[in-house]
Formats: C-alpha cells, sequence, structure tokens
C-alpha cells in the first residue's frame, strides 16, 4: 500500500509528521517540496495577458496556486485587488496574518510583521532589519531562520562566500503577495482605498503613475522568485 500525505501547512507537515517525534519518522520514502508556478505557467489564469498586465498581475498574485484560484478571470487586475485582497471582505485581504498564526501559533505576530515590512520596503541587510524592527541583531537569526523555513524570506550570499560564516547576507521576501500587502498600507493597517488606480493622459499626453508602476518597482527592487 502506498500512503501520501498532503499539507499546505510546512509547520505540521515537518513538526507533526516528518520529525522524530511523529508515528511516520523514518517511515517516508520520498519527500516533494512543491514551489509556486513559476511565472510561465502561472499567467494562463491572470485575468490579462497583454505584457505589462502579466508582470504586474505577478508582482501582487504571484504562483501560488490558492492565490491564483481567488482571481476573478472576467475583472480587470485592479478590481481582484481591490475585492480580493484591498477589501476588509476578500479572502486574501489577511492571508499573511493568517499564515502566520497558523504556522507559528502565536496570536500577535508583531515582531515577524515588522520584518517583513522591513525587507519589502528594501530593507535587506541584517542590521537594517533589525534596526527597523526595534530587535537585537541576535534575535533577529531566530526570526529569520522561522521565516526562511517558511518559504518566505531568502537569504542572498556572494557566490564566493562561505553561507556558514559570511556576514554579507542579504535578504528578499520570496512571496509577490507579501512583498505587495507589506509593501502598501495594507501590511501597514492604514486606509486601502487609494491603492488601485486607473492610468490616465495628463495634458501632455503620457500616461500619469499608477499604483501599478510603484508596485512593479517594489517587486523589482525586493526580487521575483527564482
Amino acid at each position: 500500500m502506498t500512503l501520501v500525505l498532503v499539507g499546505s501547512s510546512i509547520s505540521i507537515m515537518e513538526e507533526k509528521v516528518l520529525s522524530g517525534g511523529s508515528p511516520l519518522y523514518g517511515r517516508r520514502t520520498a519527500t516533494i517540496d512543491l514551489p509556486p508556478l513559476a511565472l510561465g505557467d502561472a499567467q494562463v489564469f491572470y485575468p490579462e495577458d497583454d505584457a505589462d498586465s502579466v508582470i504586474q498581475t505577478w508582482g501582487v498574485f504571484g504562483g501560488t496556486p490558492y492565490y491564483l484560484q481567488a482571481l476573478t478571470p472576467s475583472a480587470s487586475l485592479s478590481e481582484n485587488v481591490q475585492s480580493h485582497v484591498l477589501s476588509e471582505h476578500g479572502v486574501l485581504h489577511n492571508e499573511p496574518e493568517f499564515l502566520l498564526r497558523t504556522e507559528f501559533g502565536i496570536r500577535e505576530p508583531q515582531t515577524y510583521y515588522t520584518i517583513l515590512r522591513a525587507i519589502a520596503t528594501g530593507k535587506r541587510e541584517a542590521n537594517e532589519i533589525a534596526d527597523f524592527a526595534g530587535i537585537g541583531s541576535n534575535a533577529l537569526g531566530s526570526y529569520l531562520s522561522k521565516l526562511r523555513r517558511l518559504r518566505l524570506v531568502e537569504r542572498d550570499i556572494p557566490v564566493t562566500a562561505n553561507p556558514n560564516a559570511t556576514r554579507k547576507s542579504r535578504y528578499r521576501l520570496k512571496e509577490p503577495l507579501f512583498r505587495f500587502w507589506f509593501g502598501t498600507s495594507t501590511g501597514k493597517k492604514g486606509n486601502s482605498h487609494n491603492l488601485v488606480t486607473t492610468p490616465t493622459n495628463n495634458s501632455s499626453g503620457r500616461r500619469s503613475q499608477s499604483t501599478w508602476g510603484r508596485c512593479s518597482r517594489l517587486s523589482a527592487r525586493t526580487g521575483f522568485n527564482r
């Protein structure tokens, strides 16, 4: 008999199913860690298919199947963001908070929020993140380790550096939805009604700056999944 266990909670799968104290410890024959879909595969679920819209949609929803399932094909990207992310009734409005509480079993994961917001807004070195979060550098390592285990944060180091000794680590958010959520007022618990705008033409014929331009730059600064 072949038993296949599938779960989306990393902490439960690793600690309750695969760890030393679990009934199945030592009995598994294979482990498959499924990453989000790549851009080329995810874009078939996006509501718009022109190049700019595809990149902008990736910058918000990425390739996680659960997030792609929430998209309304008949609605525009801005409408999808407004109804599913920015609206307090949206299915993804509290996704980062829900995920952190579920995985870490904590009621007020404020320190994790602050660390993720720091990285989302361009603070990628450990001392910058620690200063922004108001915690010591030694304590930061434990938080980053948990976020990396959750596949939310990735550590980048110089190609010639020793990963166990270098102090030149830089961190980035892997999940586009978290970059968007923590990089905008949604993640700051501020007003969200001004986040979605429609590009318009001004008197000189140039398109005015929209939220999507800022979103694209935010995603580019913090890095796409790779």
